[in-house]
């Protein structure tokens, strides 16, 4: 592994659509998505871990709903 790349744990909390509450769900707060992530900076890693969401969130059975809450993602060097 190449020196200057380093491991994040990136978690992204996200929330269902409103769509779910007018169903008469309740909202649960916060759902959490935790990745671990290898990038150079703090930046990539949050891209990345985005990225990954993306992808985990549209193969979910409703995941098409997920929205990530970008103002509260947490990065934690490993």
């Amino acid at each position: 592994m190449d020196k200057d790349l380093r491991q994040y744990l990136i978690t992204i909390p996200y929330r269902e659509s409103v769509y779910e509450v007018h169903r008469g769900r309740p909202r649960k707060r916060p759902y959490l998505a935790s990745f671990k992530v290898t990038a150079k900076t703090k930046e990539v890693s949050i891209q990345r871990a985005l990225e990954l969401f993306k992808g985990t969130a549209w193969n979910s059975s409703v995941g098409w709903r997920r929205f990530p809450i970008h103002k509260d993602i947490t990065v934690e060097e490993l």
